[in-house]
């Protein structure tokens, strides 16, 4: 009986990782790979503007499919400490790792 459970805790333990590796890849692949933007944009990042803020409107105007792969990736990368404020184009096709680095 112990083994039956050992046996079924390892293969979910398994399964849990290969789950957890694929979300992290497709998220990468989110974050590199060019966005839905048809054509640039302009953006204006007000004082004291968060990437929060940032990310949510990006989402609304079609820039990125997802605010929150951005939000995260900003916080873990260090540039969400650098933002700037003022008015940006966001050219058509930029990534999300391009974007943040305008």
């Amino acid at each position: 009986m112990a083994r039956h459970i050992a046996a079924n805790f390892i293969n979910f333990l398994i399964v849990l990782l290969l789950a957890v590796a694929s979300f992290f890849y497709w998220a990468k692949a989110e974050f590199v790979n060019p966005g839905p933007l048809a054509q640039s944009i302009f953006v204006e990042v007000p004082r004291g503007g968060s990437v929060s803020r940032l990310a949510a409107e990006l989402q609304a105007q079609g820039a990125v499919t997802h605010a929150m792969i951005m939000r995260v990736a900003a916080n873990y990368n260090g540039q969400a400490e650098k933002l700037k404020f003022g008015n940006y184009e966001i050219p058509a096709g930029a990534s999300m790792s391009k974007i943040l680095d305008i």
